[in-house]
């Protein structure tokens, strides 16, 4: 299955959600691509699949389930953190005009 998985990087290499998230979300949002911004997804794509197949290889053995289960959680948990950070509103600022415009954007076709 790793082929077909593969295979969803070079589709989303080929396409962009951010003239959609523009359009219909945010229009204070740049309507093109982050320069490295796919693959930071094709990362955290290739990072899924590694946890798969360590969920798997530690099916059998209750402890290392449980030890691969706290790793992928704490590093979810820090990597979580990070994005919080790195997309937070100002000091000062609100969501408050993004809520809006998406508000009223939202089911644009």
């Amino acid at each position: 299955r790793k082929p077909d998985h593969d295979r969803v990087n070079g589709f989303l290499n080929q396409v962009s959600f951010y003239p959609e998230a523009h359009a219909r979300f945010d229009d204070s949002m740049s309507a093109t691509q982050p320069p490295g911004m796919i693959h930071t997804i094709i990362a955290w794509r290739e990072q899924a699949w590694r946890n798969a197949e360590r969920l798997r290889m530690a099916e059998h053995d209750p402890a290392q389930l449980a030890a691969v289960k706290a790793s992928i959680e704490s590093f979810a948990a820090t990597e979580a953190q990070l994005l919080k950070v790195a997309t937070a509103y100002p000091l000062l600022q609100s969501s408050a005009t993004r809520d809006a415009y998406c508000a009223v954007h939202h089911d644009d076709a």
